[in-house]
């Protein structure tokens, strides 16, 4: 690396380089059983160049370059090439000196050393598990365990790495019922291997099941509905485009004349914070070099910060929040880490008791329908289930569910006291009004 770095700067005024090195091993069940078993292992590099004031960028998967000089000047040669129609740069690589990096525990011996053998027991026994309780349901299964490593340097005299591991197990149970199809999904994703919380797939899933076993039908109106934490992105999808500081600086983001005010209800505080302990998107840096943290971003309904990387803060004259993320093969840009939603003191129990007619709303499809950006969201429940009279009466099928998160939030009925971890977000239940419920 260190070699690619100083040829290039023979060429360029400033230079950066990003180095991702994956190993997974991917075991894949269908139908109850096992299909593959393979290892998957993924070698990148990103190059970019700051040339007469101008980005440029490369990158490659060729394991030689790191060793072969002629790949290695084909890098430098393309990434060169292309700062001459590339953007100004707003930004100037950052120097290690004077950064604090938090000790995050991102790492587990226990993980990294799994077997394949170990991670087919461990498919099998979730499989078991729901077919002792379900017999007719088909599973289809899928664990990956992986390290990665990654690592940042630059001109500036950065040089920083880390390693990562990762287990992420995901499970669908299709049942066929007469006429009906009944999918339900679950998992779980983190950096470290936990017996529990393996435990609670099957468990989780067997639950959701026995909830299937009734038909309902729902009326079309304007309702109350649980969201849980497997359907909570579809509420925050637009609050995440909205904050991020890309959609700030070019003028599409209708959050972008609101920073301090209160824009969601009062009760809500969100954060987005890469500094979790073992859990899936955490970090040290981003992929910049710059130290990461729990930044707010909504407390107590008012808008705290947006979300920015080393380019999209220069232009907004604004400083990097360590949320510039990216691949190996891409530029940086603006993501949220980890989303975590603070909870509220009531249980899920609680809420369907304390609902006299509403949904629930487990899953969806048909995500990002909709002006999303103006907050707007069209989908499809593809699990979900009626509630009357403070208990769950039964499965709706043929269901579409409408409105616009940035209202809806402002009126929350109750934030759930139950926090679990789905599609990058930290989340209780949401009990929210106004939704838009179209029956079938």
């Amino acid at each position: 690396m260190e070699n690619i770095l100083n040829n290039c700067l023979k060429h360029a005024d400033s230079a950066e380089i990003i180095h991702v090195q994956i190993e997974g091993m991917p075991v894949k069940f269908e139908s109850n059983k096992l299909k593959c078993i393979r290892l998957k292992e993924t070698e990148g590099i990103g190059l970019r160049v700051i040339q007469q004031g101008r980005i440029g960028f490369s990158s490659t998967t060729a394991r030689g370059a790191t060793s072969n000089p002629d790949k290695g000047e084909e890098l430098i040669a393309h990434a060169i090439e292309s700062a001459t129609f590339g953007e100004k740069a707003r930004f100037a690589f950052p120097s290690q000196a004077g950064i604090v990096v938090q000790d995050i525990r991102i790492f587990d011996e226990e993980t990294s050393l799994l077997s394949a053998e170990e991670l087919k027991n461990m498919g099998e026994e979730i499989i078991n598990c729901i077919l002792e309780k379900e017999p007719d349901i088909q599973c289809g299964l899928e664990i990956n365990r992986a390290i990665s490593t990654i690592r940042c340097l630059n001109s500036s005299g950065m040089d920083i790495s880390y390693r990562k591991s990762y287990l992420g197990i995901s499970v669908d149970a299709l049942l066929v019922s007469g006429q009906n199809l009944i999918w339900v999904f679950d998992g779980e994703w983190s950096g470290k291997y936990s017996e529990e919380s393996i435990k609670r797939i099957p468990e989780r899933l067997i639950a959701a099941l026995s909830l299937t076993k009734r038909d309902a039908v729902i009326k079309t109106g304007t309702m109350p509905v649980i969201f849980t934490p497997h359907a909570v992105s579809t509420l925050l999808e637009p609050l995440e485009l909205g904050i991020n500081g890309k959609m700030v600086q070019k003028g599409v983001s209708p959050l972008g004349e609101k920073m301090g005010q209160m824009i969601l209800d009062c009760r809500l505080s969100i954060f987005d914070d890469a500094t979790i302990d073992l859990a899936l998107n955490s970090c040290p840096i981003d992929d910049e070099g710059i130290p990461t943290s729990r930044l707010p971003l909504i407390e107590k309904g008012i808008l705290k910060n947006y979300l920015f990387d080393l380019q999209t803060a220069g232009l907004m004259n604004s400083k990097s929040t360590g949320n510039g993320y990216r691949g190996f093969d891409t530029l940086p840009s603006p993501h949220c880490s980890n989303l975590v939603i603070q909870p509220g003191e009531m249980s899920m129990n609680e809420m369907i008791k304390q609902m006299k007619n509403g949904l629930i709303v487990q899953q969806v499809i048909g995500g990002g329908q909709g002006n999303v950006l103006a907050g707007e969201f069209s989908v499809n429940v593809d699990l979900g289930f009626k509630v009357e009279n403070g208990e769950i009466v039964g499965r709706i099928k043929d269901t579409m569910i409408a409105g616009n998160s940035y209202e809806i939030l402002k009126h929350m009925v109750e934030i759930g006291s139950e926090v679990s971890y789905y599609d990058n977000i930290f989340t209780p239940p949401l009990w929210v009004d106004g939704v838009s419920v179209v029956g079938g």
